[in-house]
């Protein structure tokens, strides 16, 4: 689910709602890949994630190495993308204080809702739902030691 939710809508900034007429998305997938960022270490935290689940899923015996790097991917991840939301909503902060002021001054009567520009999609509380089941999956996953045989 983490991986997938990549490829959709993050956020978008709607200029519609301080007068201009743009929409801005930001999709994961194309953030994480134009140059290396915090997104990219999310990115790779869901492919470790999703990779070691299918592991442990073949494996039937879960090492607690491979439960720590499912966790520690899932912080990593999680704060990666909180970070990300961050960077992307102080980045566009100036451009959206420069076009409410540029259409105040050509109509002071104009009602700017400034409540209404940012708004997180899909893809966006996906992956940080996707990194939360995770690590509640790796943290309540019971763990066989390698040493121990079960007798039939």
């Amino acid at each position: 689910m983490i991986f997938l939710c990549f490829f959709i809508p993050w956020v978008e900034i709607d200029m519609s709602a301080v007068g201009d007429t743009s929409i801005i998305k930001m999709v994961g997938f194309r953030s994480a890949t134009n140059q290396l960022n915090v997104t990219t270490l999310a990115l790779i935290s869901s492919l470790s994630i999703f990779c070691l689940s299918i592991y442990g899923l073949l494996n039937k015996r879960q090492s607690g190495i491979v439960r720590m790097i499912i966790i520690i991917g899932c912080i990593t991840g999680t704060l990666s993308v909180l970070i990300t939301f961050y960077e992307f909503f102080s980045n566009y902060k100036t451009y959206i204080s420069i076009t409410t002021g540029t259409n105040m001054a050509k109509n002071p009567q104009a009602e700017m809702n400034l409540e209404n520009v940012f708004n997180i999609q899909f893809g966006g509380y996906g992956v940080i739902i996707g990194f939360v089941f995770a690590f509640i999956g790796a943290w309540y996953t019971p763990i066989q030691s390698p040493f121990i045989e079960v007798n039939k």
